[in-house]
């Protein structure tokens, strides 16, 4: 799940995971771009996850 200002969430099967802080991905934590202000998730054919973010770019 993609949220605009918490960043990116995992559910896997019993609770739900705040993946952009779990992985330091947060603004504060990294220089740069950030997960914070996702707005789309994909997945390649490859098994490669690609994010869309405000600012950030893909």
């Amino acid at each position: 799940m993609a949220d605009n200002g918490s960043g990116d969430f995992v559910y896997n099967g019993d609770t739900t995971i705040n993946f952009t802080k779990l992985y330091h991905l947060d603004k504060g934590d990294i220089e740069g771009n950030t997960l914070r202000r996702a707005f789309s998730i994909a997945e390649d054919d490859a098994g490669n996850m690609w994010f869309g973010t405000v600012y950030s770019g893909i």
